[in-house]
């Protein structure tokens, strides 16, 4: 396989798991805000607004990580284009 084919089949598998974190963290966020909320609708509203912008930060902020680790683990910096390795050696 060439490098484009593994990059393409990389960010597929990079962008479900991605999703499937932001829906995780979004859940647990919901799941946090109906508890402390309780019938105050204000509350939830504010709770639920605040979990979507977490769980995306939080999400980007895992994702990278988990990218970065899972390159330099499984040593795909010359398996990959370079558009998620820099060009330049350290």
């Amino acid at each position: 396989m060439s490098k484009k084919s593994n990059t393409i089949l990389f960010m597929i598998g990079a962008t479900f798991f991605n999703v499937i974190l932001l829906a995780v963290i979004f859940l647990v966020g919901i799941m946090v805000t109906l508890l402390l909320a309780g019938e105050n609708a204000n509350v939830a509203t504010a709770g639920l607004v605040i979990s979507f912008v977490v769980a995306i930060a939080l999400s980007m902020f895992i994702y990278s990580k988990v990218l970065n680790w899972v390159i330099k683990k499984w040593d795909l910096e010359n398996k990959l284009d370079p558009i998620f390795t820099s060009r330049r050696r350290k």
